[in-house]
């Protein structure tokens, strides 16, 4: 039923969700779920995927659902958001066919199809940093709404998995750029 990397991780996320007799004990259960491979924004986000199912009954009791609602939502949903920012850097969405040609193309690629077929953190993180590429782009060093996201999105990348420390340095590069062309002053 489970990938290797599924079944280890499964049970602290449903402590995750276990009641607590208050508010404060719940959010402390939340936060400190015990199982630190991966981090806290892909523990979050699969908390919050599952949280439907487990207010309609026990987790245990319904593990097709809990597994199918893991792995569309936190493996394939990101995936094909990421896929579809990709798109959108390259042809701006403008040429049609050849957007939904690079798009299936994309979502194709045999390493993107074996991913999606388990639960694990990677459509969370590669959507994270295409994100983190995406808003810089869309910010052309002014600095502005698009930068501070950008950094965000970087940041929650580094949480989920260490991939994303590959590119926590594009956030102090692009500040360096910015400075170097007189964009933005040292202060």
């Amino acid at each position: 039923v489970f990938e290797p990397d599924e079944a280890a991780p499964l049970p602290f996320v449903f402590d995750m969700l276990r009641p607590e007799e208050s508010f404060g004990a719940a959010l402390k259960n939340f936060i400190t779920y015990r199982y630190y491979f991966y981090g806290f924004p892909y523990f979050a986000y699969s908390a919050l995927a599952i949280l439907p199912i487990k207010l309609g009954g026990a987790l245990t009791e319904q593990y097709p659902a809990v597994m199918l609602a893991l792995r569309q939502l936190v493996s394939v949903l990101p995936m094909i958001a990421a896929a579809y920012l990709l798109v959108r850097m390259q042809t701006s969405t403008r040429r049609k066919w050849e957007s939904a040609g690079l798009f299936v193309f994309l979502l194709a690629v045999p390493a993107v199809v074996k991913n999606n077929f388990w639960w694990h953190p990677d459509g969370l993180t590669v959507l994270a940093v295409t994100a983190t590429i995406f808003f810089l782009s869309r910010d052309n060093l002014r600095f502005g709404k698009n930068f501070y996201l950008a950094a965000a999105v970087c940041g929650i990348a580094v949480g989920i998995k260490y991939t994303g420390l590959y590119f926590v340095l594009t956030i102090p590069v692009y500040l360096l750029l910015g400075w170097h062309q007189k964009k933005i002053s040292f202060k």
